[in-house]
């Protein structure tokens, strides 16, 4: 890492060449630019859904009726506090525990995706290769004392309809424990000590 006083004309130029204006962001309408925005706007939609189911869980477990010890009285923005909120209704209120193994298990694939939407959705979409179907990222990193780090990600659309797709089937497994959980019955489970 170094400093930017310290950039040689050829980091310059590296630096240069994110798209802070121009570039495919600027041409939605362009009918080659169709499959990546419709790659990106799926990926980013699925993470949407898949984040708002979970905040719907949260909202319905996390109530001081259920559990004084568990309950949070503030929900959870990041998806790391909502997640650790998550484990520990499951870990520790015993009408949840037959969930837990499906729990543990989807929190960390959780963790994963949510690395790989960090990586997709806080970069710039810099360029994009219609004869490849190849999406071009870049992104910079303040490491701090004048210090960054800059990468570039080139990789297919179709990798980001799998991330998508591969959300949407963690939305399914947790939309089997929200139909189990959204019932009189769970809700009668929940309020036992």
């Amino acid at each position: 890492m170094k400093k930017l006083s310290e950039l040689s004309d050829k980091e310059r130029k590296q630096l240069c060449e994110f798209n802070f204006s121009g570039g495919p962001i600027e041409a939605p309408e362009t009918e080659e630019l169709a499959l990546p925005f419709h790659a990106f706007g799926f990926a980013a939609m699925a993470w949407a859904r898949l984040e708002t189911h979970l905040d719907a869980l949260l909202i319905h477990l996390n109530k001081r009726q259920f559990s004084k010890e568990i309950f949070d009285p503030e929900h959870p923005v990041s998806l790391s506090r909502k997640l650790r909120l998550l484990k520990a209704w499951f870990t520790k209120h015993k009408a949840l525990s037959e969930y837990k193994p499906v729990i543990d298990k989807l929190v960390t694939q959780l963790k994963t995706l949510s690395q790989a939407r960090n990586a997709f959705l806080h970069a710039l979409f810099s360029a994009y290769d219609a004869e490849k179907s190849e999406v071009t990222l870049r992104s910079l990193y303040n490491a701090g004392n004048e210090e960054f780090h800059i990468t570039r990600r080139d990789f297919s659309t179709e990798k980001l309809i799998r991330f998508g797709l591969t959300v949407n089937s963690a939305n399914r497994s947790l939309a089997v424990i929200t139909s189990a959980l959204f019932t009189t019955n769970a809700v009668e489970q929940l309020r036992k000590p």
